[in-house]
């Protein structure tokens, strides 16, 4: 069900990533835990959609050059997760 991923939610750490993937119907289709190595396999098979990383330092270190991120006021966002 990965190509019908339109929106992925990306939780980054020092060495487990939480992916958490919708549809354009709001539905579930993904929900994995990555280690570092294994991210850009991960996206290299994942068809074109938005991408949500957590706000830090580390956001910007992973933008393209000449292209600039998509911020958005933590206001207009939701957690991924509703258990701490």
């Amino acid at each position: 069900m990965m190509s019908n991923v339109t929106t992925i939610g990306l939780d980054i750490a020092k060495s487990v990533f939480q992916v958490h993937g919708v549809d354009a119907a709001g539905e579930v289709v993904i929900r994995r835990k990555l280690t570092r190595g294994r991210v850009l396999r991960f996206f290299e098979k994942l068809p074109r959609c938005l991408v949500g990383i957590e706000a830090c330092r580390t956001n910007q270190q992973l933008q393209k050059p000449n292209e600039p991120p998509c911020q958005r006021r933590a206001v207009h966002t939701r957690p991924l997760s509703t258990h701490s």
